[in-house]
C-alpha cells in the first residue's frame, strides 16, 4: 500500500521539476570598435558616474504596457545592472574612441584632475504598444570640467523597434540604442573638447 503512494509523490514531484522554468542571463553588445576620435590625442582623464532609479540598479529585465506601470520577467536577467552595464560600455567607449586615456568610475575629489562626467539613466525597458514593441533608452549626460563649469549637457531618448517580443530580440534593440547614443555622444563630446584646446 505504501509503494504506489511513494510511487505517486515521487511522479509527482518529478513533474513539477519538469515544469520549472530555468532563469536566462542576457547581454549587450554594441558591435565593432567605435571610430577614432580626436585622432588620439586624449591625453586627459575622466571621471564617471552613472545615478538610476533603483529598478535600474539591479539585474532585472523590465517590461512596460503605460507609463504608468513596471513589470520585472521573473525567468530571465541581465548580466549586470542596466545602471552597471551602460557605465562599463561608456568607459569602454571613451577609452576605445580616444577621448580620453583614463575613465574612472571612483568619486572625483577636488584635488583630482580631469574631467566629470554624469550620467542620469531614466528607462531601459521594453515598451509593449498595441501594433509593436520596443527596446527604450532614456538617459541624461552632463560633462564638467574639474573647476565644475559645466561643458556638455544633452538627454538621449533613443526607442528601437523590436522583431518580437524575445529576450534575444530585447538585446538586440538595447544594444542598438545604446550604441547609438555612445556614438552621438562621443562624437558632440569629442567637438567641446576639441574647441577648448584651439
Amino acid at each position: 500500500m505504501k509503494r504506489p503512494f511513494l510511487i505517486l509523490v515521487l511522479l509527482g514531484l518529478l513533474s513539477v521539476s519538469c515544469t520549472t522554468l530555468e532563469t536566462k542571463i542576457y547581454s549587450l553588445h554594441i558591435g565593432d570598435k567605435p571610430e577614432r576620435l580626436r585622432t588620439g590625442e586624449g591625453q586627459h582623464i575622466a571621471f564617471l558616474s552613472v545615478k538610476a532609479p533603483r529598478h535600474l540598479e539591479q539585474p532585472y529585465i523590465i517590461f512596460r504596457s503605460s507609463p504608468y506601470e513596471l513589470v520585472p520577467s521573473q525567468y530571465a536577467k541581465w548580466d549586470a545592472s542596466p545602471a552597471e552595464m551602460v557605465q562599463n560600455m561608456t568607459s569602454d567607449f571613451l577609452i576605445k574612441s580616444g577621448i580620453f586615456k583614463e575613465v574612472r568610475s571612483a568619486r572625483h575629489r577636488k584635488s583630482d584632475s580631469g574631467y566629470i562626467i554624469l550620467i542620469n539613466l531614466k528607462d531601459f525597458s521594453r515598451l509593449d504598444e498595441p501594433s509593436a514593441s520596443y527596446g527604450v533608452v532614456a538617459l541624461d549626460i552632463t560633462t564638467k570640467d574639474d573647476s565644475g563649469r559645466v561643458l556638455y549637457s544633452k538627454e538621449f531618448v533613443k526607442k528601437e523597434r523590436l522583431k518580437d517580443r524575445t529576450y534575444t530580440s530585447l538585446a538586440m534593440g538595447l544594444s542598438v540604442a545604446v550604441g547609438s547614443i555612445l556614438r552621438d555622444m562621443a562624437a558632440e563630446l569629442d567637438g567641446v573638447l576639441r574647441s577648448l584646446t584651439r
